[in-house]
């Protein structure tokens, strides 16, 4: 008995803080970069509290690591496409220009 309440005292104190969910950085990922990178986002970063208050440490850790992991590729994909949008029209103006 005594055994298993060292467990879960253990655990209980290993899992002191809850995880950041990382809610703001999906909802900033969905409106400034990319869209459906946010939504799964915002999805694993609303599923963190509720799986917290279930006990379920470790899959609201996952799921908060999940949530940054998708809006930081967002945020990613988001500038690459920004970069590539701005070469095709510099280079659209260039030959446009250069025809007359």
């Amino acid at each position: 008995m005594e055994n298993q309440e060292y467990n879960t005292q253990e655990r209980t104190r290993s899992y002191a803080e809850k995880p950041e969910n990382n809610l703001v950085w999906g909802i900033l990922c969905t409106v400034l970069c990319c869209l459906p990178f946010g939504i799964v986002s915002i999805v694993s970063a609303t599923r963190v509290d509720s799986l917290w208050a279930m006990g379920a440490y470790d899959q609201a850790i996952a799921e908060a690591a999940k949530a940054k992991k998708w809006a930081m590729w967002g945020a990613i994909g988001g500038v690459i496409a920004s970069i590539l949008i701005i070469i095709f029209y510099v280079i659209l103006f260039l030959i446009s220009y250069h025809q007359y």
